[in-house]
């Protein structure tokens, strides 16, 4: 399985769309991914391989793409962990556009119970205000 030291800011930059697209029916078809992160049918095929290998992942029938219940959970942990590194980026630097690529990069060199650890304070901070 994944674990922190393996997953790139690609597979992350992957699984957070991944989620969105099979959020409605559980599955997206890898040319929709494709279109989604705006890259080539080959290239998001190597890579869903990849995350295959990785247990994030299941292919099914006719290009279709799922995530794994494991791949599920992590998706969504780091749904939560890209959107209040986001949102410190955005904080500290309102005048860049949306930082998807530097927050994907962040969250694959950061330990993930560090990533924990800001989403908590966040929360609190929320709650507090």
């Amino acid at each position: 399985m994944a674990n922190q030291n393996t997953l790139t800011a690609a597979h992350i930059r992957y699984l957070l769309v991944l989620w969105r697209l099979t959020a409605a029916n559980g599955h997206t078809r890898c040319v929709d991914l494709a279109a989604a992160l705006e890259l080539s049918p080959p290239s998001v095929h190597n890579m869903v391989d990849t995350m295959t290998a990785l247990g994030l992942v299941q292919k099914g029938t006719r290009g279709a793409v799922s995530l794994t219940e494991y791949g599920s959970r992590t998706a969504e942990r780091y749904q939560r962990y890209y959107h209040s590194a986001a949102a410190l980026l955005r904080q500290g630097f309102p005048e860049l556009p949306e930082p998807q690529t530097m927050v994907c990069q962040l969250l694959a060199q950061v330990p993930e119970e560090s990533l924990a650890g800001l989403c908590d304070r966040q929360t609190v901070e929320e709650a507090a205000s």
